[in-house]
């Protein structure tokens, strides 16, 4: 954990051919290259997984949305270099740990470096939606800017300092999750969830009113708990994995619909047990039972996957998912969801910190940085010309971001993003 200032050999992880060591060593030779007066970003996230679990451990999301930010620097550096209005950029890297759960630790060093390095402007990513996250970026400072890459909480906004979304919040992600019930003519719903996550309690929250006010009734118990419950803790509003799996099947017989609110880590340990209880093989003729998703994109962005988290192995499931991107991923990283956030931090970061240096004279400070902010600044560059927006996102700049609702693949071969739409129809 820490901020990676080192010019050579310092990673967050031992493990040589990770993407991580390689995204820290692509840093490091862009960062050199920088030439003249520039600003310094800091990429804030989780970028290592649980350290006490052995097993069972996908890419931090946070991974693939630093590689988005990464290619993003390549290219604005580059234009940087023909066109002296726009300053270089450098990023630092800062890893808060597996949940935040260094998070406050990590942003005290943060807000430390910036009172040496005079060029340090904003801070990016952040990458999830916890109350870990409000915390430690309230202990950045009162005048340091933040802009999330996939952060969707409505609460983060509402509690963390400075904090911009560039996404659809949760809000609009249960709007899009819930219109696929309503077109399905479901009559009733469950919604899989962890209640001590105020991320997966919101989504929850809004999906369970969206849904009611379709007239959906949402089955008790609401809650289920991933994994199961242990012997002698409080299961009185919980589900085990089995107990989940045999609802899920009596929902599907009764055409109702299964969401999924909580961390997409857990979802091919819910899929399997669906898959063994309601489908077999596959090949019987009852339908697949629907399953949609919000927080999946680590296993449909980054190939290869564990072979437990290859989510074609439960033909018995139709997988729906939100996505902030249609581009195909099957060859590579480009264009995926998680990649696409990670750039967009870095756009308006970038296009936030150009504004503020050209009305500053120069200095671009996090306080020049956070006015610009604040007084709306337009993201539209080279980078991802299809992809523009203004921050502060008001309302209907959220509804228009791009969402979509996608169908995950039966087959290996199939792209991941082959079967998306847009969030305001669905397939």
């Amino acid at each position: 954990m820490g901020v990676d200032t080192e010019t050579e050999g310092c990673y967050f992880t031992s493990t040589e051919d990770s993407l991580l060591r390689d995204l820290q060593d692509r840093i490091r030779s862009q960062n050199a290259a920088v030439e003249g007066n520039h600003r310094t970003v800091v990429f804030l996230a989780p970028l290592t997984a649980d350290p006490r679990a052995r097993t069972e451990q996908l890419v931090p999301a946070g991974v693939l949305q630093l590689q988005g930010a990464v290619a993003a620097q390549k290219t604005w550096n580059e234009q940087a270099l023909v066109n002296q209005d726009k300053p270089m950029l450098k990023i630092l890297v800062a890893n808060t740990g597996f949940a935040f759960g260094r998070g406050r630790e990590v942003a005290r060093q943060v807000r430390r470096l910036a009172a040496k390095d005079a060029t340090l402007s904003a801070v990016i990513g952040i990458t999830q939606s916890r109350q870990e996250s409000v915390d430690a970026i309230n202990d950045l400072g009162p005048g340091m800017p933040v802009i999330g890459a996939s952060v969707t909480g409505d609460f983060m906004a509402q509690e963390a300092r400075n904090f911009f979304h560039t996404q659809p919040t949760n809000e609009r992600m249960a709007e899009v999750m819930a219109r696929r019930a309503i077109e399905r003519h479901s009559r009733k719903a469950l919604i899989i969830y962890d209640r001590e996550d105020r991320y997966s309690q919101e989504l929850h929250d809004d999906l369970a009113g969206r849904l009611g006010g379709a007239h959906i009734r949402v089955e008790d118990p609401w809650f289920a708990q991933v994994p199961a419950p242990r012997p002698g803790s409080d299961g009185a509003t919980a589900l085990g994995l089995p107990d989940l799996a045999d609802s899920i099947c009596t929902l599907h017989k009764e055409h109702g619909t299964t969401f999924y609110a909580a961390r997409g880590s857990q979802l091919p340990k819910v899929l399997a047990e669906v898959q063994n209880a309601c489908g077999g093989d596959g090949t019987t003729k009852s339908s697949p039972v629907p399953v949609v998703a919000s927080d999946v994109n680590t296993l449909i962005d980054f190939k290869p996957v564990p072979e437990w988290a290859e989510l074609y192995k439960y033909p018995a499931v139709n997988l729906y998912y939100v996505s902030f991107s249609d581009k195909p991923v099957l060859n590579g990283p480009e264009g995926g969801s998680d990649y696409s956030t990670g750039q967009d931090s870095f756009r308006a970061a970038a296009a936030a910190i150009t504004r503020a240096y050209a009305e500053s004279g120069g200095s671009a400070s996090p306080s020049n940085v956070l006015q610009a902010l604040r007084g709306h600044v337009v993201v539209r560059d080279g980078i991802a010309p299809d992809r523009p927006f203004t921050l502060p996102l008001d309302r209907q700049e959220r509804t228009s971001r791009p969402i979509f609702l996608c169908l995950a693949p039966h087959a290996p071969t199939v792209d991941s993003h082959a079967h998306c739409a847009p969030g305001n129809r669905t397939r």
